[in-house]
């Protein structure tokens, strides 16, 4: 774990807004997604040039905040394994505790309980295919170890009843280390699903 975000504090000086924090709390049929940005990353929304350099101030200006958080909480779809979608509310952002990033939140609600769920972060890397997000599932008050998404790879499946300490086993045993999590979720997904038919 030291190792991966050593690496991701020297990419992220390398290039501001590539790499993203997501922290996501699952609690019965509710998830919250809190998504840590740069100000950067909200030229699109705020109406200014790729190479513009908005402050968190501009992001969270009154008539900019509401856009720039709708916005960003497009970029994460959150789904059940059986295809259903979860309904998307509360968009938000406010400054994180230092002042230099933007905490972007949403709710997402589905229609059961959640034991499994899908993260999909296609639109998050349809924005730019150099982003990396290091993701952590979990409930309310625990805390688990990271996942790196890369574009290749922008799905996650997470079974909340262990799974990303089953992935990280399973991403070791092919010998992927811990950037490797997203690689064994498809294929515990993809051996599932093999199970699963007649």
């Amino acid at each position: 774990m030291l190792a991966l975000l050593v690496l991701v504090a020297a990419r992220a000086d390398a290039h501001q807004s590539a790499v993203k924090y997501a922290d996501v709390t699952v609690d019965g049929s509710r998830i919250t997604i809190a998504l840590t940005i740069a100000p950067a990353d909200a030229t699109g929304p705020l109406g200014l040039a790729d190479d513009a350099e908005p402050t968190v101030a501009d992001v969270l200006a009154p008539s900019a905040v509401g856009k720039v958080s709708a916005y960003v909480a497009t970029w994460i779809s959150v789904r059940q394994p059986s295809g259903a979608s979860c309904n998307v509310t509360d968009p938000a952002a406010e400054a994180d505790a230092d002042g230099r990033f933007v905490v972007v939140t949403w709710t997402a609600t589905c229609s059961d309980p959640i034991d499994e769920l899908v993260l999909d972060f296609t639109r998050f890397f349809d924005v730019d295919q150099r982003h990396e997000a290091i993701v952590t599932v979990h409930a309310p008050g625990e805390q688990t170890e990271p996942v790196l998404m890369r574009a290749a790879l922008p799905t996650l499946t997470v079974d909340l009843g262990g799974s990303l300490s089953m992935l990280q086993r399973v991403a070791i045993a092919l010998g992927l280390g811990l950037a490797g999590v997203a690689v064994a979720g498809v294929v515990l997904v993809r051996r599932r699903r093999r199970a699963s038919r007649p």
